[in-house]
């Protein structure tokens, strides 16, 4: 219930409304995986005119030749009507014009009585021996031209007044049967080409269609150039006297012809068409090799389940001589078939293999699917205003949304709601995730590599959410054949562009906008020539139908990216979409945000074309859901690849830079220790007034604090970016370590390791490294790393130009290992601050006020904490508040104790402790603190800084956690509460001694700045 409590009631809502449609989608998606699992089949067709002349030109025979295509993996052939030119090619016909027939006497009385219409000089004359051959050309042609342009002069020769090049070759003239037999003879399917011929009537249509073989022996339909048979003609009528007939019709992709959509709207209902993929004979002639055109064939059907392929041949081209192209083109066509099969494809090789489409199984869906599949998707537009432009969008507007929702689901046709459905989900859960992404940057202020994930993952699932729930409501067998497409595909890709772009432009815009004012520069003009070119690209490149073709280079590397990857991720996605996401963090951490809303723009592009690879229905889910993956992977390493070399080349820009009036101030700050912020705060009040013109780079666990004011002149840097650190080492004049205790590896020998290379860093780049006050160790000893780690100490501690240490255990240390004498043995920065009172006399005659600090982490701290609650309980003049230095850490051991009050955070120490009479510390910078504050402590000394720490002072109160008991504890309060300002006023002259020691050390730092 809680957690209920703590989400908006918004999404309380709209997450039972998305949640149905999630469901049904998946439910229609796993039918769809399933039917697609079984679509393994395809037809490979060789087209008859090409492989007859290929066995005329090299001496085979076509029954040789049909039985090694066969062989070689060919699945049916292509035969296309007679023309005059094709009979006349294999010797069956001779056709002669007027002027050549002249010559010839075939009769006596021919001179004498030349026949009706031989004075036109266009006639043709066509001779064939076979007279029933010459019959079919003379009742075939009376379809199509009218009967006066045919005279029939002789049983051997037909006129026909009519000559053009086209009339030749273009003009059907009925089928050879042979040749049909002969295919099957093979074991060859029949695809059968028919050409259109304009003005056609639905009785010459009708005529034609008599002519062609059953439909049980016939693979496929396919009709020839640009037109489907009846374009130009009585079209309607045509299309109707195939419903009768249970022909497959092949529809041509890329090859828009002249009727197909009257064809597909006629057949709606039975849907007699098979998807073709074709190389156009020019395309193979000019631009395509064996190699290419394979990867070609194999994308077609693995991309886009394509069942047909129409497999042309390739002939002598002026590169290179073929010396048997019978034998090249079975080789090609060899592998072909074994490149398929390598993918997972089989050849069909049976008419039920041929005619096999599982994908039917997927089936219609139901108004109540429709209806949730929509709503989800329609949704999207609901959440994209809550993230972007109406952040106060609240659960009632939801459902005014869900009332206009139903009201189109009502008004609209099933195909209109299910188009407008795909294209709203598209725009909106694309946009989603990038502009989440964006917004989640500004929320969770971290390093580079912490920001990453979250960031890539917010921008990637919405738009595969929205991408599956456009492919489940597209998940009908019309879609998923592509006789019917997504709709709306150019706004699709438009508008989210423009969404998120204006979103980017209102949030980091100011520096866009800042640029309009100043003079385009050559490198300016030409990063607009370039973002405008990539846009412009990305339109031209997108959609159902593109205009730009991809080039030969394109294509050989698609092909090596599907061999190495198996589905090929898209350009847009690990080209633009993922690199320009990393680029969009790391600019944003260095608070560069003029070319933000550029990169918004690419980013969009990416996650566009992710819900774009989904809203390909035709491709089998899996691959697409791969593909988006394999985007997604390859474009992060890419863009880290491009935040590197980009980082880089920065660096080489800054090492050469002049220096900046700057101090890069190392630590441990930023993890809420109040005892390390302390530190630098303390460093930096006196270090500015004596510098006001230098400003200070703090060394953050992040790029922001979380301190309640930040001076001016002071910035942050994230530790884990480390390219932002470099570059501020690289241009900084002086490095500090103010203090502290970093300098040690008892904790972590990766800490020291961490300093040190901060240290050497920057002393190589040419700062001056300043370490005052320094609380060396403790150090390991345990192996030849830390040795290592002691000896690199040793030379930058030698090398500094200035060094000091806080207490005379760390100057011991400094030279035992260093062998160097610090320049002074100072005290702790806190004690810089300046504190009003001279003295601390005894507040007042009651209760005594104790603040306790304890460390979760360190043993037996459970017991002494449990001792101070049970204290508190049974001693009426003793107050207890336990204060955290660090919260998450000095909170825990409390909770554990049963403390049930609440717990004090000392962000601000000095402030925080001024108030009690006693404070109990286990941490090294509660002593210190309550000392400069003349405020009598008791120190739990787990660590050696706290029992060097409380010699120096000459404190008798300190004791290991271990040695800690009620009794001892209850025995020195009574001491400090009896003699409390005897004991603050030996603190005060304890405190001016640190004072005048650390001004000293201060002073002599300030020197060699």
């Amino acid at each position: 219930m809680r957690l209920l409590r703590r989400i908006p009631v918004f999404w309380l809502v709209i997450i039972p409304l998305l949640l149905p449609g999630l469901l049904v989608a998946s439910w229609r998606l796993v039918f769809r995986h399933i039917a697609e699992q079984r679509n393994v089949f395809v037809e490979t067709v060789v087209d008859f005119e090409e492989i007859r002349q290929l066995a005329r030109e090299e001496g085979w025979s076509l029954k040789e030749l049909f039985e090694a295509l066969r062989k070689n993996g060919a699945s049916s052939v292509a035969v296309s009507e007679d023309t005059l030119a094709s009979l006349e090619s294999e010797g069956k016909i001779t056709v002669l014009n007027s002027k050549e027939i002249r010559k010839l006497s075939l009769e006596e009385t021919f001179e004498m009585e030349p026949p009706a219409g031989t004075n036109t000089l266009g006639s043709l004359w066509v001779h064939s021996d076979d007279t029933a051959l010459l019959d079919r050309i003379e009742q075939t042609l009376s379809w199509k031209i009218p009967t006066d342009r045919l005279v029939r002069i002789h049983r051997n020769l037909l006129l026909i007044n009519k000559s053009s090049k086209g009339f030749r070759e273009r003009v059907g003239l009925g089928f050879s049967s042979e040749y049909f037999q002969m295919a099957d003879d093979a074991g060859l399917g029949l695809v059968v080409r028919v050409f259109n011929y304009p003005g056609l009537t639905a009785d010459a249509a009708a005529k034609i269609i008599n002519s062609i073989p059953t439909p049980a022996s016939v693979s496929a339909l396919l009709f020839a150039e640009e037109e489907m048979l009846g374009s130009r003609g009585e079209l309607n009528k045509i299309v109707a006297l195939f419903k009768d007939r249970s022909y497959r019709i092949g529809w041509v992709e890329f090859n828009l012809q002249d009727g197909i959509e009257s064809y597909l709207q006629g057949l709606a209902t039975s849907r007699p068409f098979v998807r073709v993929h074709s190389i156009s004979r020019k395309e193979l002639d000019q631009v395509y090799n064996v190699k290419r055109s394979v990867a070609r064939w194999v994308r077609a059907v693995k991309d886009r389940s394509l069942k047909m392929l129409y497999i042309r041949c390739f002939f002598q081209d002026d590169k290179k001589f073929i010396e048997n192209l019978a034998t090249f083109n079975l080789d090609y066509l060899n592998r072909t078939v074994k490149e398929l099969n390598d993918a997972g494809f089989r050849v069909a090789t049976t008419p039920a293999e041929r005619m096999h489409e599982p994908r039917h199984i997927v089936g219609k869906m139901s108004v109540y699917e429709v209806l949730a599949i929509g709503l989800a998707l329609f949704i999207g537009l609901l959440i994209l205003m809550r993230v972007s432009f109406w952040c106060s969008l609240d659960a009632n507007w939801s459902l005014v949304f869900i009332a206009a929702f139903l009201f189109c689901f009502m008004v609209m046709s099933r195909s209109g709601f299910i188009a407008v459905s795909g294209l709203a989900g598209a725009v909106a859960w694309s946009c989603i995730g990038v502009i989440v992404a964006m917004r989640g940057l500004q929320a969770v202020n971290t390093g580079f590599f912490r920001s990453l994930p979250r960031f890539i993952l917010s921008m990637i699932l919405p738009s595969v959410i929205g991408g599956l729930l456009i492919a489940g409501i597209y998940s009908e067998i019309e879609f998923l054949l592509k006789f019917e497409q997504f709709r709306g595909i150019k706004l699709a890709f438009i508008l989210p562009l423009l969404i998120t772009g204006f979103w980017a432009l209102r949030q980091y815009g100011r520096g866009c906008f800042a640029l309009l004012h100043k003079p385009v520069t050559p490198v300016g003009g030409m990063l607009l020539a370039v973002a405008a070119a990539s846009v412009a690209l990305y339109v031209l490149r997108s959609g159902n139908v593109t205009f730009l073709k991809p080039s030969e280079a394109e294509d050989t590397f698609r092909t090596f990216l599907e061999n190495i990857l198996v589905a090929r991720p898209r350009n847009k996605e690990f080209l633009v979409g993922y690199p320009a996401g990393l680029l969009f963090i790391f600019f944003y951490l260095r608070r560069n945000f003029a070319i933000l809303p550029l990169l918004a723009v690419f980013m969009q592009m990416g996650q566009v074309s992710a819900v774009n690879s989904l809203c390909h229905f035709h491709t089998p889910l899996v691959l697409s859901l791969l593909r988006i993956f394999n985007g997604l992977w390859l474009g992060v390493v890419l863009g880290l690849g491009a935040v590197l070399v980009l980082a880089f080349f920065n660096l080489v820009l800054k090492l050469g830079a002049e220096k900046e009036k700057k101090a890069f101030v190392a630590g441990y700050f930023g993890f809420g220790n109040a005892g390390d912020e302390l530190l630098w705060k303390s460093f930096y009040r006196r270090f500015s007034a004596a510098r006001p013109d230098c400003r200070l780079v703090i060394l953050n666990r992040s790029d922001a604090s979380d301190a309640a004011e930040i001076p001016s002149n002071v910035s942050f840097v994230g530790r884990r970016n480390l390219f932002a650190v470099a570059e501020e080492l690289l241009t900084a004049e002086i490095f500090v370590i103010p203090g502290g205790s970093v300098l040690q590896s008892a904790t972590s020998r990766l800490s020291l390791a961490f300093y040190l290379t901060l240290v050497s860093f920057a002393r190589l780049c040419g700062a001056r490294v300043l370490l005052p006050a320094q609380g060396l160790g403790p150090f390991r000893k345990d192996n030849v790393l830390d040795r290592l780690l002691t000896g690199w100490l040793a030379v930058e501690l030698a090398q500094a130009a200035y060094f000091s240490v806080r207490d005379s255990q760390s100057a011991d240390l400094a030279k035992e290992i260093a062998g160097v004498v610090p320049v002074n043995a100072g005290a702790d920065l806190v004690f810089l601050n300046e504190i009003q009172a001279d003295g601390r006399p005894a507040k007042h005659k009651g209760n005594l006020r104790v603040a306790a600090i304890i460390r979760s982490s360190v043993a037996g701290s459970e017991k002494i904490a449990a001792d101070l609650v049970s204290m508190k309980g049974e001693l009426e003049n003793l107050t207890l508040t336990p204060v955290a230095f660090q919260p998450e850490e000095d909170e825990r051991v409390w909770r554990r104790a049963g403390w049930q009050g609440d717990i004090l955070y000392a962000r601000e120490p000095l402030q925080a402790l001024a108030a009690f009479d006693v404070v109990i510390s286990m941490r090294l910078h509660g002593c210190i603190v309550a000392t400069s504050l003349s405020i009598p402590w008791v120190g739990i000394a787990y660590d050696p800084k706290v029992t060097a720490f409380a010699a120096a002072c000459r404190w008798q109160f300190c004791c290991q956690p271990a040695e800690l008991t009620r009794n001892w504890l209850e025995e020195k309060l009574n001491v400090i509460a009896g003699r409390r300002q005897e004991f603050a006023d030996r603190l005060h002259r304890i405190t001016g001694e640190n004072r005048r020691a650390v001004g000293e050390d201060f002073a002599g730092m300030l020197q060699k700045v």
